[in-house]
């Protein structure tokens, strides 16, 4: 009878002890298997940061080179505007010397209805101190531009509507 009782006392332990082992199994599959899962999303994001960090780079690099870039071509800008302030003084100081100055600009077009547009403005330079002294050039809305040569002085400018 003891026979029997420790016989059935070991397949009893025996059925613990594997369940316990395939218990013990399971769940180190499970975290086995959840620590690979953490290793290839850290791996995953380096990776994704070391993506991020080299294209940071090439931007860098194309934002250097297009300031650069830039760069070089508002010195030539600056250099044109140089030798056209350079032109400009030389002109204006000839017409200082002949007590003339010039009055420069463009007009815009002006519709007049929804069909048509103006094709004549009068512009007008108006002497600040006599306004009945008066130089006047008709501009024509193709060229759009105009020049006005007039005794030195202070003028007001303005544009009429010719119909």
């Amino acid at each position: 009878m003891l026979k029997k009782f420790l016989r059935r006392l070991l397949k009893v332990i025996l059925v613990l002890v594997l369940i316990t082992l395939t218990a013990s199994a399971i769940g180190f599959g499970i975290a086995f298997f959840n620590k690979n899962s953490e290793l290839d999303r850290i791996n995953s994001l380096y990776k994704d940061a070391q993506e991020n960090l080299n294209r940071s780079e090439e931007e860098k690099e194309l934002t250097i080179n297009d300031l650069k870039d830039s760069f070089l071509s508002l010195n030539k800008q600056v250099e044109i505007l140089k030798n056209e302030n350079k032109d400009l003084k030389e002109k204006n100081e000839g017409l200082e010397q002949t007590g003339m100055s010039k009055i420069e600009g463009s007009i815009a077009t002006v519709v007049t209805n929804e069909t048509s547009f103006t094709q004549f403005q009068l512009v007008c330079a108006e002497d600040s101190e006599n306004s009945n002294l008066k130089w006047c050039i008709s501009v024509s809305a193709i060229s759009g531009t105009y020049s006005l040569l007039v005794p030195a002085g202070k003028y007001k400018v303005y544009a009429q509507i010719r119909v």
